[in-house]
């Protein structure tokens, strides 16, 4: 029996407990829903002596999946930054990427409404592509694809005559990609998900429970990394692998070889991060009682050796991009 039949005969088997059933693309498994007053491994052991193969269903109480609505890896509406997107031409499975939603943005005398990734999260790193953006992901090809909420726009080429550009290299400001919102996806203009709580640790993952959402209020320029006091700034980030993680400021404007090319003066900072977590906002937080940010960057790398998350700042991204109105 094939993973589709066992889904719908569990109703039969397990009677009034289900609650809800799904296929599972990610983990390739049956995903149940119960009620709460069920016993998942009573029911799983009922499962496998009908024949069901071990590992094949995940079991949850329902209950307890209401209180994750909010989870950033989830259905986010509307769309802030943070929140988990698919990147794939329409029809190409195969080049499915995972990344992060940075930031919703808007340019001057533009009636459209835009968010920034990283370009390495598209089908073509520094160019122009099909790649299309799904939230949180599409399904797989013969299965209904969901509407793509945004379409790439803008990832400008590599460049030979940028201001401190290694002799013999081709060169950016920023890991950024500039996608439109369509098909009326819903979404906060400068809106960052705050979740439920941070982690600073290595390898240690953050919350990703949407409670509130973030206010971008502000931007951190370029000449504030050069003056500070390095290890008294702290960098959060919101991304899709590892939630909300934070931690100090620790290199400033190295030049890191990347799609073939160099990005100039990027940022590093002890702060936790992983695959997936690409495109995710860097960002200084108000603090305490507030749920205002002031926009460093865009998440583009991580060093696990050291627990260094890499990024390009604001102002690589708009050297870029052009002009970003972020707040």
């Amino acid at each position: 029996m094939d993973i589709l039949a066992w889904r719908d005969s569990v109703y039969h088997l397990f009677g009034s407990v289900v609650l809800a059933t799904d296929f599972d693309e990610e983990r390739n498994s049956l995903w149940i829903g119960v009620s709460t007053d069920a016993t998942p491994g009573q029911l799983r052991a009922l499962a496998q002596s009908h024949g069901m193969p071990a590992g094949m269903m995940t079991l949850e109480h329902f209950a307890d999946l209401r209180a994750l609505r909010g989870d950033i890896r989830d259905t986010v509406r509307p769309i802030v930054g943070g929140a988990k997107i698919s990147l794939h031409e329409f029809g190409v499975d195969s080049a499915r990427k995972w990344c992060t939603v940075g930031f919703n943005v808007r340019l001057p005398n533009d009636a459209n409404e835009y968010f920034v990734t990283n370009a390495h999260c598209t089908m073509t790193m520094f160019g122009p592509d099909s790649a299309q953006a799904y939230q949180p992901y599409s399904n797989y090809p013969g299965a209904f694809y969901q509407t793509p909420i945004g379409i790439e726009v803008y990832d400008p080429p590599l460049s030979s005559s940028l201001p401190g550009c290694p002799s013999g290299t081709s060169c950016r400001y920023s890991d950024a990609a500039l996608f439109r919102y369509i098909n009326g996806a819903p979404h906060t203009f400068a809106g960052i998900a705050k979740t439920a709580y941070f982690s600073t640790g290595f390898n240690t993952d953050g919350s990703f429970d949407q409670t509130a959402t973030f206010t971008n209020i502000g931007e951190v320029a370029d000449s504030n990394w050069i003056a500070a006091d390095l290890g008294n700034i702290y960098v959060h980030k919101i991304g899709m692998r590892t939630g909300w993680t934070w931690g100090a400021f620790s290199r400033s404007c190295v030049n890191v070889g990347s799609g073939g090319g160099v990005l100039l003066c990027q940022q590093f900072s002890y702060t936790y991060a992983n695959e997936g977590d690409s495109g995710s906002p860097a960002f200084w937080w108000v603090c305490c009682g507030t749920n205002q940010t002031s926009l460093v960057g865009i998440v583009h790398s991580a060093i696990p050796p050291s627990n260094e998350m890499g990024f390009s700042t604001i102002a690589g991204v708009k050297n870029d991009l052009g002009a970003l109105i972020t707040y």
